[in-house]
């Protein structure tokens, strides 16, 4: 990406916002993830991290998720 390519998103937090979620959708197609079933399990979960701080976020990752999911998720390939 450009470094004016935030003039397409209104402002730069939004190109931030857009870059990220890009981010996530790419390792989830890289892993072979859809992106939608990975999302929905983010955002079940991530509440349970808000106060227990001995828990590390990174293992909600796509990655992660995989392995903790793998025999409940369809192949892409």
């Amino acid at each position: 990406m450009g470094r004016k390519v935030w003039m397409f998103y209104g402002n730069h937090d939004a190109a931030e916002n857009a870059a990220i979620m890009d981010t996530l959708f790419r390792c989830c197609k890289t892993h072979g993830i859809i992106f939608r079933d990975w999302f929905v399990y983010f955002l079940n979960h991530a509440h349970e991290y808000d106060n227990d701080y001995s828990k590390n976020l990174d293992e909600l990752l796509p990655h992660n998720f995989l392995a903790k999911n793998s025999e409940n998720l369809v192949s892409l390939a």
